[in-house]
């Protein structure tokens, strides 16, 4: 059986290395939902390595020669990149609702700084190509004072 000891076995699904075997007819909610969680393992993937790297180097002095063995198609920058945005950006930090490159493009910021201009990324539903020319002043993002508040609040340009 492929999907023993797999996290996306269940049900009727049983994904391994060489993909994935559906053994009956699951309703299409179940399926929409497995779905779901395919894409919730693709959207952790950078973050889940990141981490492990940074535990690793941590713990063992150890990083980047075991991640290359395990993943040998994968180049030293990718997962230096993995592990340098999962240490800029803390857990408190990481917003789930974006993607991993809207939080690789704030990395280089401090962690506050970080997180407000993810929170404006999610509020202004900027991609991360949008939030990168924001920062690099291309300006497609307009602010504003608020007259109720008086805050400067972001907008969509």
């Amino acid at each position: 059986m492929m999907g023993v000891g797999w996290p996306l076995a269940d049900g009727p699904f049983e994904a391994g290395a060489m993909g994935l075997v559906i053994q009956s007819a699951p309703s299409i909610e179940a399926w929409l939902e497995y779905g779901q969680r395919i894409r919730k393992v693709d959207v952790a993937f950078q973050w889940v390595v990141g981490d492990w790297l940074n535990y690793g180097e941590a713990t063992y002095g150890e990083m980047y020669s075991q991640g290359l063995a395990l993943w040998p198609e994968t180049d030293y920058q990718r997962l230096a990149d993995y592990k340098w945005v999962s240490k800029a950006i803390g857990f408190s930090f990481r917003n789930d609702r974006l993607s991993w490159t809207h939080h690789r493009v704030v990395a280089k910021l401090a962690p506050q700084e970080a997180s407000d201009w993810l929170a404006t990324a999610e509020e202004m539903d900027l991609s991360a190509s949008a939030l990168r020319a924001e920062l690099n002043g291309k300006h497609e993002v307009e602010t504003h004072a608020c007259p109720e508040c008086g805050t400067v609040h972001r907008r969509k340009g």
